[in-house]
């Protein structure tokens, strides 16, 4: 089953033992027209009923579960031939990190605003290679990428500018580009203003880092809210498995770490590699 635009539609699973809880979170599936259908369970064997019966192409689950939690479920279904990705939706935020070590693709808290769902749903359409909103279009030519990072993540931002570089994209990086002789927070101001993209690289110790959160991304998430509605300019990129600060959880984010997760952080900035 299609979408109005044309894309394949999404069956989602919703698995909650609170039955208010499982209406409000299918409720706010049901708004995404993406979604086409989603199938209800209050608990696990419920849920590996309809994961054994029927295609289902990602499950929002509560951890909190009678029989088996949430995390048990996703190893479950993480050892399935087929398995769709995992979206945990609970009022737990110390389970962040741990439900990004069992491989799920999102952390939603609760209560799951349609907005914020949407945002696990533009993830696993990029996870299927699909469009994940409409986007401005962005002209062609060479793009300048501002990497932003905390301290700790120099290394693997170095290592991703070498990538970038090599694919023909100009970078701005404050380790490497910034003059000695100027003043460093306005040439990042700068930088930010001059770039067509973004990328706010994540990793666990970032996440705690006040210094990277006040004061690093304050420019470019002021920049980033100056852009037209639907245009691509701040990406957040994950450097490893961990919850996105909150003041970047509005954007779709790109974890470089996975399988084919730099292909995809080019794809999302629509830049093609150099042959």
């Amino acid at each position: 089953m299609s979408t109005e635009d044309g894309l394949p539609g999404l069956v989602a699973l919703a698995v909650d033992q609170d039955g208010l809880s499982l209406e409000l979170l299918v409720s706010g599936l049901e708004t995404d027209s993406r979604i086409v259908r989603v199938l209800r369970a209050r608990d696990i064997g419920e849920a590996l009923g309809h994961l054994q019966s029927e295609p289902v192409d990602v499950v929002f689950t509560d951890t909190a579960m009678p029989e088996l939690s949430g995390m048990q479920l996703a190893q479950v279904v993480d050892a399935m031939a087929a398995a769709p990705p995992i979206v945990f939706v609970t009022e737990r935020e110390d389970q962040a990190v741990a439900a990004y070590e069992v491989g799920a693709l999102d952390y939603v808290l609760k209560p799951a605003q349609p907005a914020r769902l949407a945002r696990s749903v533009d993830r696993v359409q990029a996870e299927r290679g699909l469009r994940y909103i409409a986007r401005t279009p962005i002209e062609a030519g060479p793009a300048q990428i501002y990497l932003c990072h905390s301290a700790d993540a120099e290394e693997p931002v170095r290592r991703l500018r070498q990538r970038l570089v090599a694919d023909g994209v100009r970078c701005w990086m404050a380790a490497v580009d910034a003059r000695p002789d100027q003043d460093l927070d306005q040439q990042i101001v700068a930088a930010v203003q001059r770039s067509r993209y973004v990328l706010a690289c994540v990793s666990r110790r970032s996440i705690t880092d006040r210094g990277y959160l006040d004061e690093q991304l304050l420019a470019a998430v002021e920049a980033a809210d100056a852009q037209p509605e639907g245009a691509t300019f701040l990406v957040p990129v994950r450097l490893e498995p961990c919850p996105i600060p909150q003041r970047l959880a509005r954007w779709h984010w790109v974890d470089l770490f996975t399988d084919h997760g730099y292909e995809r952080l080019l794809s999302a900035l629509r830049i093609h590699p150099q042959a």
